[in-house]
């Protein structure tokens, strides 16, 4: 950026500010360098009383490093003495172990809850971290009396409902899916990611969430995103006609050398699940009866 294009910029942000009201206050800017230019020491603008910094920026709450494969461990380095300092005022009063619960939920866990949504998955090792932090004040820092999967259960289940810490990260991740479905449009690098995927069809398909179609994605939050998403969505049929509605393609269960199937030809057909292959009968159409039905031209062995 050279000085004629920053000084446009700010033209821009004071024009919006005397139409809008909505002012700018350049003392708590900050202006980071970027780029090549994080190694100068390069000022535009002197006039404006911006500060700036080829280090570390706040932007919403969320810290930005230089180098943003960082950016989860640096954020979420100090959450858990964050929530012990959240929880020792309560420490010294005897609550119950209901308004104990109440806290961790309503005080403690809110202070992971924007991290975990806009930000790649942190560590297993932070998640038993915190985890272990709830449990130790619930039971006073003494062993726990009651298993923590009874704990974290539903009340009509014998449980208080203790968040777990670890389903409540997987359950803010995958409700990014709702958005990416009805707003397609604005989600570009996610469109770019599945594009040799079916698109946004790869979200009906029955992966498991270890599966290395998704473990290969290159980008840490929407394969965070995905892995939340098939969590929750996988599962085994158990009935003929779950059978037949069964997905084909990135399917866990239906694997070639341990891998899982896409071909594009084919799904452009109009071939996607089970009962595509299947007569009305259920037994499985024969080779040239499929090619004319979906309008394919491959071999046998195909």
């Amino acid at each position: 950026m050279c000085n004629e294009s920053f000084t446009n910029f700010t033209k821009v942000l004071d024009e919006f500010s005397s139409n809008s009201s909505l002012k700018i206050n350049y003392d708590k800017c900050f202006v980071k360098r970027v780029g090549a230019c994080r190694w100068l020491n390069t000022v535009f603008c002197e006039n404006l009383p911006v500060i700036w910094t080829n280090d570390t920026i706040s932007y919403l709450g969320i810290k930005i490093p230089n180098e943003m494969h960082d950016i989860t461990n640096i954020n979420f380095a100090n959450k858990p003495n964050v929530i012990r300092d959240c929880l020792k005022p309560w420490e010294a009063r005897k609550l119950s172990i209901m308004g104990k619960a109440t806290i961790l939920k309503c005080l403690a866990m809110p202070k992971l809850t924007y991290c975990f949504s806009v930000l790649p998955n942190p560590s297993e090792d932070f998640f038993h971290c915190v985890q272990n932090i709830f449990f130790e004040f619930l039971w006073e820092g003494k062993p726990d009396r009651i298993k923590r999967n009874v704990l974290i259960n539903f009340y009509n289940e014998g449980g208080l409902q203790i968040p777990h810490v670890k389903t409540v990260c997987d359950s803010l991740k995958a409700s990014w899916v709702k958005r990416f479905l009805l707003d397609s449009d604005k989600w570009f690098f996610l469109k770019k990611i599945l594009s040799d995927k079916g698109g946004f069809y790869f979200f009906d398909c029955n992966i498991h969430y270890r599966d290395k179609v998704l473990t290969n994605i290159q980008d840490d939050f929407y394969r965070s995103v995905l892995e939340a998403w098939f969590l929750y969505k996988f599962r085994r049929p158990n009935c003929r006609s779950e059978y037949l509605a069964e997905n084909i393609w990135f399917n866990s269960f239906i694997t070639i050398d341990h891998n899982v199937v896409f071909m594009k030809s084919w799904f452009d057909k109009g071939v996607k699940t089970i009962s595509d292959l299947c007569n009305n009968d259920d037994t499985f159409k024969d080779f040239e009866n499929f090619c004319e039905t979906f309008d394919i031209n491959t071999d046998f062995v195909t």
